[in-house]
């Protein structure tokens, strides 16, 4: 059978084989079991301790590498290609918590209940590593447990949610050893943990691989995006018509036919301020550009006062006057207040606003305000009203302007659509993959004959 084309199209785990006999595990949530099975709590499975090994540095302490947090959050495998930070242990420390092949490493507290418990096997042996805190270590107990299939076991969100329930917490949440050590799990015999981990690695590689090389078309796609619109904004829709040197060095040569001017006959600054501060609070980021603040989900300080804040109209040019050289500025379609550290400015001139919205947000226009930006390093640079009315715009003609934005429009929704069916997919797989997992580790399909022993 074909179990690639079914995960390709992002079934369940339908075509795999059941295990011929089943029986009642005793456990509600877990349903039947395969009959040679038995169920048994992790504490039975392996020894259970919780590091208490921080990452301040002791003069009397022998320094060690720390394996951390975010080691075993964001990498399913612990290996020596990771970056450990440079710590100091205690003696008893690096007895009680070395890590070695075969250990399972397990997250036991985060802001919200549902991102508990994030497993991380240990791949090999990591001479000088040891488990930091936040983390639970666990070394199965070589006759009983295989670590690979516990850390298989662990990432299914069927039994993870057995360390949801345990989580104790009102802004941070957090899971008790004895929680940890009670958590309840499938124990089919080690072969057949073996088995398990092996047919879940060949899988899962499968799928990581096809989500691998669709993530990588949409990365393509936005690269698709961000050239087209540079080309169109600075270039034209026209191959054929001449050229001429623009003057501006990141954008070198436009269409003969075509102005360029300063910025000080385009703009002028607007300085107007709320005297409630009641209006509608907008946000400047140069992934989105203009957007109101209530439509983000974000945890960010607000003042308790906006009142002073700047007023801006639609068609308005904000810029963030900081974060400018990373490209947070941009055109607003809405009427609102921006912070006083902002600066907003108004056309002089008729002009498509969109068009100077998807100019001023390309590389060559990012490049041109980053020199134009002022301050001795890069994560200080401002982009001062002074220095902005000295920058040169290119100015195509009003018709040919509509004619552009219109052009990247279509070509925009085009390309979105298909980022969006590729996301689609992704999310499938993703899905599968997780399907396929719970469905190994509690018996609800038989790897028996899917791998050589």
């Amino acid at each position: 059978m074909n179990h690639l084309a079914t995960i390709q199209n992002g079934e369940s785990v339908k075509g795999w084989k059941r295990y011929p006999t089943y029986k009642d595990s005793g456990v509600a949530w877990l349903g039947e079991i395969p009959e040679h099975w038995e169920t048994q709590k992790l504490k039975h499975l392996g020894e259970v301790k919780l590091s208490n090994v921080d990452k301040k540095s002791k003069e009397n302490e022998d320094t060690v590498k720390l394996c951390n947090y975010v080691d075993v959050y964001y990498n399913d495998y612990i290996t020596e290609r990771i970056q450990f930070l440079v710590a100091t242990a205690s003696l008893d420390q690096k007895r009680k918590f070395a890590l070695r092949k075969g250990d399972v490493l397990l997250t036991k507290d985060s802001e919200t209940w549902d991102d508990i418990a994030i497993p991380a096997y240990v791949e090999t042996n990591l001479g000088g590593v040891i488990c930091g805190y936040h983390l639970a270590h666990i070394r199965p107990y070589e006759a009983k447990a295989f670590g690979e299939y516990l850390f298989r076991a662990i990432s299914s969100t069927r039994l993870r949610e057995q360390f949801w329930v345990a989580a104790n917490g009102v802004t941070r949440f957090g899971i008790s050893k004895s929680s940890i050590s009670d958590v309840l799990l499938p124990a089919p015999l080690l072969p057949e943990q073996h088995l398990i981990a092996q047919f879940l690695n060949r899988e899962t590689a499968k799928i990581d691989t096809l989500i691998a090389k669709k993530e990588r078309l949409i990365d393509l796609l936005k690269e698709k995006r961000t050239a087209l619109i540079s080309h169109a904004v600075t270039k034209g829709l026209n191959p054929d018509v001449p050229m001429k040197d623009s003057g501006i060095p990141s954008v070198g040569q436009i269409p003969e036919h075509w102005n360029v001017e300063r910025n000080k006959l385009i703009f002028r600054e607007i300085d107007k301020r709320s005297k409630t501060g009641k209006e509608e609070l907008l946000t400047v980021s140069h992934i989105t550009g203009i957007t109101p603040r209530s439509e983000k989900e974000v945890n960010m300080f607000l003042a308790e006062s906006m009142e002073g804040y700047k007023l801006c109209s639609p068609d308005d040019l904000i810029i963030n006057t900081m974060w400018a050289w990373m490209g947070a500025l941009g055109i607003s379609s809405y009427a609102g207040i921006v912070s006083p550290s902002y600066n907003v400015y108004r056309l002089n001139r008729e002009y498509i606003p969109k068009y100077l919205d998807l100019l001023y947000r390309t590389p060559a226009y990012i490049c041109e305000i980053t020199r134009y930006s002022k301050g001795v390093w890069t994560s200080r640079l401002r982009l001062y009203p002074d220095e902005f009315f000295e920058i040169y715009t290119v100015t195509p003609p009003l018709s040919e302007q509509q004619q552009i934005v219109e052009y990247i429009e279509r070509e925009q929704n085009k390309i979105q659509m298909l980022s969006e069916k590729l996301q689609g997919s992704i999310e499938r797989l993703r899905e599968y993959r997780t399907a396929l997992i719970s469905a190994a580790v509690t018996g609800k399909i038989d790897v028996r004959g899917e791998v050589v022993a």
